[in-house]
């Protein structure tokens, strides 16, 4: 997805107000879910890969869902993403830069 839902906001924030409905299903969806969950996402563009979803019933973090942010302008960049099933954490990501000149 593009934007960033701004998981570290407190719920009441207004930013976030429009995310929550998209929000609670992810939480109730990756809770009952037993595999791992990747959600990948721009809009600030720094590069950020953690397990930012406590589940608002229960206090926990969702461990088998981790979030990867995208980079991009003024920079280009691109992540390699690996997904290893025999793994503990079954997700490895390697930002790759492109350099300028390469771009058209």
């Amino acid at each position: 997805m593009h934007a960033d839902p701004n998981f570290e906001a407190p719920v009441d924030d207004d930013y976030r107000q429009a995310y929550e409905p998209f929000l609670e299903t992810l939480e109730r969806a990756v809770e009952q879910f037993p595999g791992p969950v990747l959600l990948l996402h721009g809009d600030k563009h720094e590069f950020i890969v953690d397990q930012p979803t406590v589940r608002r019933t229960t206090g926990r973090v969702l461990e088998n869902f981790t979030r990867l942010e995208v980079m991009d302008a003024p920079d280009v960049w691109w992540v390699e993403v690996t997904l290893d099933t025999a793994a503990v954490e079954p997700f490895s990501s390697t930002p790759r830069w492109v350099p300028g000149w390469m771009i058209c």
